[in-house]
C-alpha cells in the first residue's frame, strides 16, 4: 500500500474526531450563569446582615428603654445621660438620647443604630420601632447642625438673620413675594454708606480652625444683573452674579484659625451697587460638604431652643 494512503486515513480519523473543549458560547454561558449566582448570593447575604443589623438595634433600644424606665422608678426623673443609667456605646451599637425633666411628666426618647439600621423608644412609646427620634441621625448617618439661628429671618427680635452692619444704611423688608414664593427678605443698599449685612453664629458652636459651609438661597428681582459678595469671618471671600430674575442657592466654606466675640459671622455685601437681594433659607454646618435646607420646622429636625431663634439639628434631608 502506498505510503501517502496511510496519512490520508489518519487525516479522515482526525477530521471525524477532534479534541473535545468549550466553545466561546459556551464559555460565556458559563460565565453569565456564574454572575446570576453570585449576584443572587450577594443580595441573600446583605439581606441577612441587614435583618442581623436591624435585630440587633431593635433589641438595644429594647435593654436601654428598660434600663431607662427602671431608673425612673425611684421619682427623680429620666437619667441625665446615658452613662447615669448604664448605657454606653459598643463596637457595634451606638446610642442617641434627648432628655426634658422639666416637663410632667417627662420625656426622653432614644435612638440606637447598628450599621445602616436604626431604632427609637421614648417615653411614650417603650416599643422598638424604626428610625430615629428627632434631631438625632439614623440609618448610620450622623445628624447635622444649622448654626443660623434664624434661617429664614422670620423673627425681627432675633440675632441669627442678616442685619446691617451699621443700623439705617441697609433697608430690608420681609414677606416678599418673587418667583412662587412670598416669604423672601429684600436686603438693599440706597449708595450711601455701609453695604454688608451680618448674620451672627453662636460662639459656643464654633470650634478654632474649623470649617463651616453656608448655604443661602438668593433671588434677584431686578431688571438688571446683581453681584453678591459673601465671606466667613472676613475669610473666603466668594461672589456670585445673580442675572435679573434669577433664583439660585449659592454655597461657599471657610474657616478661621480662631473664632471669638468679634469673629463668628457670615457677611453679605452689595459692593457700591445701589440695588437689593433677595434671601432666604440660609443654612451654615461645620465641613466642607453642602446640605439641602433643613431647619427645626423640618421632619425630623428640632430647634435648640426658641423656634426661629436658635440652632437646629437633625438628619441630612
Amino acid at each position: 500500500m502506498p505510503a501517502h494512503g496511510g496519512r490520508g486515513l489518519m487525516d479522515s480519523h482526525n477530521r471525524s474526531h477532534p479534541r473535545a473543549g468549550f466553545t466561546i458560547v459556551e464559555l460565556l454561558i458559563v460565565i453569565v450563569v456564574i454572575g446570576i449566582l453570585a449576584a443572587i448570593t450577594i443580595v441573600a447575604y446583605n439581606g441577612i446582615q441587614n435583618r442581623a443589623r436591624a435585630s440587633a438595634a431593635s433589641s438595644a433600644a429594647s435593654q436601654a428603654a428598660q434600663k431607662i424606665e427602671t431608673y425612673a422608678v425611684d421619682g427623680t426623673g429620666y437619667p441625665a445621660d446615658l452613662a447615669t443609667a448604664g448605657i454606653t456605646d459598643s463596637s457595634s451599637t451606638t446610642y442617641q438620647y434627648t432628655v426634658n425633666n422639666s416637663v410632667t411628666p417627662a420625656t426622653y426618647c432614644l435612638t440606637a443604630t447598628t450599621g445602616t439600621s436604626s431604632y427609637m423608644t421614648s417615653s411614650t412609646n417603650s416599643a422598638p420601632t424604626a428610625g430615629g427620634c428627632a434631631g438625632h441621625g439614623q440609618g448610620g448617618v450622623a445628624p447635622i447642625t444649622n448654626l443660623a439661628a434664624n434661617p429664614k429671618g422670620i423673627s425681627s427680635t432675633s440675632t441669627g438673620w442678616f442685619r446691617p452692619l451699621v443700623a439705617g444704611d441697609m433697608p430690608t423688608s420681609s414677606n416678599v413675594t418673587f418667583s412662587g414664593r412670598s416669604d423672601w427678605n429684600r436686603i438693599a443698599y440706597n449708595g450711601t454708606g455701609n453695604s454688608t449685612a451680618r448674620l451672627r453664629l453662636p460662639l459656643a458652636s464654633l470650634t478654632n480652625g474649623a470649617s463651616y459651609t453656608t448655604s443661602v438661597l438668593l433671588g434677584n428681582n431686578n431688571a438688571s444683573a446683581i453681584t453678591v459678595t459673601f465671606d466667613l469671618c472676613d475669610q473666603g471671600v466668594t461672589s456670585v452674579v445673580l442675572q435679573a430674575g434669577e433664583v439660585k442657592r449659592f454655597s461657599f466654606t471657610a474657616s478661621k484659625a480662631t473664632y471669638d466675640a468679634t469673629y463668628s459671622f457670615v457677611d453679605l455685601s452689595l459692593g457700591t451697587q445701589a440695588v437689593g437681594v433677595l434671601v432666604n433659607e440660609a443654612i451654615v454646618t461645620v465641613g466642607t460638604s453642602t446640605y439641602n435646607y433643613a431647619d427645626g420646622n423640618t421632619t425630623n429636625w428640632v430647634w435648640n431652643g426658641t423656634a426661629n431663634n436658635a440652632t437646629s439639628t437633625g438628619p441630612p434631608v
